[in-house]
């Protein structure tokens, strides 16, 4: 099916448009962290403890909970620039040899009738 006629300036000058109204993403915790990580450490230094550090964030408007605070900071410091996620893969299922077609026992269909089931001895019937 052909493409329709379309003016390609004028879609290009809506999208371009679109992202200038656009405000701008707020920045991730952990970038957050990562542009403060100067001040973190130097506060750090000085004797303030991570849960006073967290205690500062949220007084000024960064909700995060001191156990978030503590991760990033491992991260940042392993100069790890992102926490790496194990991609899980499915195993390929081996290639099992192959037996031949299965055949199960026959059993006369009187084995079911002969089954007596009786208590262990020792036990007690109820009544």
């Amino acid at each position: 099916m052909p493409a329709q006629h379309v003016d390609i300036e004028k879609i290009r000058a809506e999208l371009a448009r679109a992202v200038k109204e656009r405000p701008p993403l707020a920045p991730t915790t952990r970038a957050l962290l990562e542009a403060l990580l100067p001040e973190i450490n130097e506060m750090l230094r000085v004797g303030y403890t991570v849960k006073d550090i967290t205690e500062k964030l949220n007084h000024n408007g960064v909700s995060i909970k001191m156990t978030t605070v503590q991760q990033h900071l491992r991260q940042l410091r392993a100069g790890d620039k992102k926490p790496k996620r194990k991609r899980v893969t499915k195993p390929e299922p081996a290639a099992l040899p192959s037996l031949g077609p299965t055949r199960l026992p026959e059993f006369p269909s009187t084995v079911a009738q002969d089954l007596v089931l009786e208590p262990p001895q020792g036990a007690h019937r109820q009544t």
